[in-house]
């Protein structure tokens, strides 16, 4: 689905709005109503982008760097498990069973995205996701002790719509544009290509002004009582 944005600032003409994740999951319906209530455009689609290659070589990535950290550790003659936290370890673990073609497909992909993301930009303005996927997970679900395959799939699955812009370098901007049923923050995400910063923030300054949110706080906040607001 597409966006026409009239702003004076911004003059946006296009954005598209992409309700899946970059590898196809299912992502929350009130995280995706949120940001689908931010359309008053017509619809339309395009990509060439290939989300799997782009989520693969994401954890490629991720695994390498914990693997960083368990060889620093190693070579100061410590026990990585005594001072680091366990999915770090584990992350290690993971790049230890990757092959250098896993590695090299990874670098690949982060060589074609600039390529691809241009000819995707060429044709639309700005790209809409919701930030997450779903609201802020209970306190634990994501805690560094749980089974690696479950973290790293909770983990990405949650953050999932973010890869491109870690692999590519591109700019996006995420504002607090709703809340869900319990009053938390929900983020819709606003992407665009290189060198467009100054779109992001014209465009951020426009939905502010139009949609205020320096006085919306969840109930349960460091911020969220009368003496919180006040200061």
């Amino acid at each position: 689905c597409a966006l026409v944005f009239c702003g004076r600032t911004t003059q946006l003409k296009q954005a598209v709005f992409r309700s899946a994740l970059v590898w196809a999951e299912p992502v929350d319906p009130g995280t995706t109503r949120c940001a689908r209530t931010r359309q008053p455009g017509p619809a339309c689609r395009g990509s060439n982008i290939d989300g799997h290659a782009a989520d693969r070589a994401e954890r490629v990535l991720w695994s390498h760097i914990g693997a960083d950290c368990v060889d620093a550790v190693r070579a100061s003659g410590r026990d990585p498990a005594s001072c680091l936290e366990p999915w770090t370890c584990a992350l290690g673990d993971i790049a230890a069973s990757l092959t250098t073609d896993d590695l090299e497909a990874a670098f690949g992909q982060i060589a074609a995205l600039p390529r691809q993301l241009a000819d995707f930009y060429g044709r639309f303005d700005v790209l809409l996701t919701p930030t997450l996927s779903a609201p802020p997970p209970m306190i634990g679900e994501m805690a560094p002790d749980q089974p690696a395959d479950l973290l790293m799939e909770r983990m990405f699955g949650w953050c999932g719509y973010t890869p491109l812009q870690n692999l590519s370098g591109t700019p996006a901007i995420t504002l607090p544009l709703a809340c869900d049923a319990e009053g938390l923050p929900l983020g819709v995400m606003f992407a665009a290509d290189r060198g467009q910063e100054d779109l992001l923030l014209g465009l951020a300054f426009e939905l502010e002004a139009a949609q205020p949110w320096r006085d919306r706080w969840p109930p349960l906040s460091v911020q969220g009582g009368e003496a919180g607001r006040a200061a």
